[in-house]
């Protein structure tokens, strides 16, 4: 199962005048034994899943409405919303996988990490991400995330 920490996407819409990184999180995360991928959330979900998928030689689907919202982004249109929270940067929650068979010790996890944790998506056998609405159709967000060579047509560090 794929987990956030917390809200992703108020960022990406410029409200975090201070984001806090979870690293005594994830430390928590490595020293349990409970996470079996983590990465936080800095370039945006859909980028920084990607990172742990393609090492992992596994793909993806996530549920776009098990997102947590932010509180920034409430009222807004949904589609609007879901590119935020899937392509905005910046909200360093943490993004990890747990076995579907330890599942039971979540709300350990919880009480113990101090967090409210969403399940937001699962791992699949095949390659690739799938983002899925409500109604079970793709979404395809405006972006994917933070291009860090974007600037740079042939991909290559200046």
């Amino acid at each position: 199962r794929l987990f956030l920490t917390g809200p992703v996407g108020g960022a990406g819409r410029g409200r975090h005048l201070r984001p806090c990184a979870r690293v005594e999180e994830g430390r928590l995360l490595r020293r349990r034994g409970w996470a079996t991928a983590c990465i936080d959330v800095s370039d945006g979900l859909l980028a920084d899943l990607g990172h742990i998928l393609d090492q992992s030689s596994v793909g993806a689907e996530l549920q776009v409405d098990a997102l947590p919202v932010d509180p920034e982004l409430v009222g807004l249109d949904a589609a609007h919303r879901w590119s935020l929270q899937l392509g905005g940067g910046d909200d360093y929650e943490l993004c990890f996988t747990v076995p579907a068979g330890a599942q039971t010790r979540l709300p350990e996890l919880a009480e113990e990490l101090g967090l409210a944790l969403t399940v937001v998506g699962h791992i699949t056998a095949g390659g690739g991400l799938r983002v899925v609405r409500p109604d079970g159709t793709a979404f395809v967000p405006e972006r994917s995330g933070y291009q860090h060579f974007a600037g740079n047509p042939a991909g290559e560090r200046p």
